[in-house]
């Protein structure tokens, strides 16, 4: 991966949210994870999971291959959201994975969880460029079979995050 992002401190948690449309693999999803945050060890996952059997599967069996646990909140409706993030951060996930369902990209949840997480100090890995700009501390997406990184040196700053120098050199920052 050409781009990593570590952050200084201590590991705080890390909710993110990922295009599976993109043609990043999930493979390259959870080395990006990796890179991001070498010490998480447990990723918590906010989606219909009705509509997300066959990736879910997936993940599963790719998770163990990096020695990351892996915790599910199920949300199908905008009520449903709110107790999936809560059970989550209560089961001390490092990382909070939020698919792109309808339900998680309309923009009324999708504000609830920018000011839940900013308020609780925790990193947003967005699902696209827009999650960025609104506050999400960054999101990868596949540049001609490369990751490329988009931050919010703003978010980075709220939460006390230092990306290193390399990083921001190579990223395409979206807020100062």
């Amino acid at each position: 991966m050409r781009n990593m992002i570590r952050s200084a401190g201590a590991l705080g948690l890390l909710i993110f949210c990922i295009n599976l449309q993109a043609e990043l693999t999930l493979a390259q999803r959870f080395y990006a994870i990796k890179m991001v945050l070498p010490g998480v060890k447990k990723v918590g996952i906010i989606c219909d999971v009705s509509k997300n059997q066959k990736v879910l599967a997936q993940i599963g069996a790719l998770a163990a291959q990096y020695q990351l646990e892996v915790a599910l909140g199920p949300a199908s409706s905008m009520q449903e959201v709110s107790r999936a993030f809560t059970a989550l951060t209560a089961q001390k996930v490092n990382l909070i994975w939020v698919f792109p369902d309808e339900v998680l990209k309309n923009n009324v949840v999708r504000r609830y969880i920018l000011e839940k997480a900013i308020l609780a100090k925790i990193p947003i890995y967005g699902c696209d460029v827009n999650y960025v700009k609104e506050g999400a501390l960054f999101w990868v997406e596949d540049k001609g079979g490369e990751a490329l990184v988009h931050l919010n040196m703003r978010t980075a700053a709220v939460l006390g995050l230092t990306i290193p120098d390399e990083v921001k050199a190579k990223a395409v920052i979206e807020k100062e």
